[in-house]
């Protein structure tokens, strides 16, 4: 029989290399039972990751989410901030003005420091009946008067309504205008006097009043037309008679004594405004110099 030389295994070699062919079989089946094991572990572990995601973490995740997109801006109230508001209006005030004719007075205050009405078409109506429309404006924060002069009626009008049909706005940076405001608007008014009614050069029986005041354009501008509201108050502040001058080519540091003429006798008064209006912000107004 021929030897098997097996030289260069020691005894302890030989024992575990018969050991291991003796358990291959249960050391197969060890390994089996253990990667079994490992996976059931691993998928155990991916199942409770999912149910705790979806069942506990992804609300929570949700609710994070939403706060991060919510949207946190009040943009109703930011523009119910910076839009434009209406104009505060008076009750309408029916005056007389004369045998026959009536004036229609409302007090308005423009309550937007950022907002000029750069153009504002309104009408009133008597008895719903329009009367023809009329332009204005209002300079941001300018408080003056929407008015109708000397309108024809045998009776005392009752139902006078007023009606706005357009506004045309224009913003303003507030820190400019008051800066503008200050510089251009600068009229000196002195001397302010009021005459009681005296018969008419033209016709006894046709009464005139009159209210003498000096205006000084202390401004640096020229102006093509300055416009002044005429007001008589009595009790309580309340208008008792208004008037209006347009007075043409009103040059920067000029003085003009004027004269306004009511054709009527007026109610007594407690004090005479004269009022300036002038639009600033229409270029318009102004004359170059030496123009």
């Amino acid at each position: 029989m021929e030897e098997v030389n097996i030289s260069g295994l020691t005894e302890k070699q030989l024992k575990w290399s018969y050991w291991f062919f003796k358990n291959k079989a249960n050391l197969i089946r060890a390994l089996k039972i253990f990667l079994i094991a490992l996976d059931v572990l691993l998928w155990g572990y991916t199942l409770y990751g999912v149910v705790w995601y979806f069942g506990v973490n992804y609300p929570d995740q949700v609710k994070m989410e939403n706060l991060l997109t919510a949207n946190y801006i009040d943009y109703a109230s930011i523009h119910r901030g910076t839009a434009a508001q209406d104009l505060a209006l008076s009750p309408i005030q029916v005056l007389d003005a004369g045998k026959g004719k009536y004036d229609f007075v409302v007090e308005a205050q423009n309550p937007n420091p950022q907002w000029a009405f750069k153009k504002l078409t309104y009408h009133f109506a008597v008895d719903g009946v329009a009367l023809s429309s009329r332009d204005t404006f209002f300079l941001p924060s300018e408080q003056k008067f929407i008015y109708q002069l000397a309108f024809k009626s045998a009776l005392r009008p009752r139902n006078v309504e007023l009606v706005i049909d357009q506004e045309q706005m224009q913003r303003v940076i507030v820190q400019q205008y008051e800066a503008m405001f200050s510089e251009r608007v600068a009229f000196d008014i002195q001397d302010v006097k009021t005459f009681g009614a005296t018969a008419s050069e033209v016709s006894q029986k046709l009464q005139v009043s009159k209210t003498n005041f000096a205006v000084t354009n202390k401004s640096a501008y020229n102006y093509r037309e300055v416009g002044f509201y005429i007001v008589l108050r009595g009790a309580g502040e309340k208008v008792v008679a208004i008037n209006y001058i347009l007075l043409n080519d009103l040059y920067a540091g000029e003085k003009r004594d004027v004269e306004v003429n009511w054709y009527q006798g007026l109610p007594a008064a407690r004090a005479v405004e004269v009022i300036p209006e002038v639009n600033i912000l229409d270029a318009r107004v102004y004359r170059e110099p030496g123009k």
